[in-house]
């Protein structure tokens, strides 16, 4: 994985440096900044972030997948829209509601 521009390394430290910033999306940034082929180091392994991190193996994985195919801010945030769809809308709700105080 490669952090291809200078501003998104400067966004990424910034964000791991200074304010307050809800802890996944610093370890978001923590995860990606240890990935970067680019960075004057050697990039870490999965495993080394993993245990570095004590961030699970999946959730790096997941993060350096939407970096590269959604971008940088798919990466830094949450996804949301994974869980169940709702079985019944509010007007279905307050009918079902209505029938059980009868």
């Amino acid at each position: 994985m490669s952090i291809k521009r200078e501003a998104e390394r400067e966004t990424l430290l910034k964000l791991v440096t200074t304010g307050k910033h809800a802890a996944y999306k610093i370890n978001h940034a923590r995860i990606l900044l240890k990935a970067d082929i680019n960075q004057p180091v050697e990039s870490w392994s999965d495993k080394a972030i993993a245990s570095a991190l004590d961030i699970s193996i999946p959730t790096i994985e997941r993060v350096r997948k939407r970096f590269v195919e959604l971008g940088l801010d798919a990466a830094l945030n949450r996804q949301h829209g994974g869980g169940k769809q709702r079985r019944l809308d509010g007007e279905g709700e307050a009918h079902l509601l209505a029938i059980a105080l009868l």
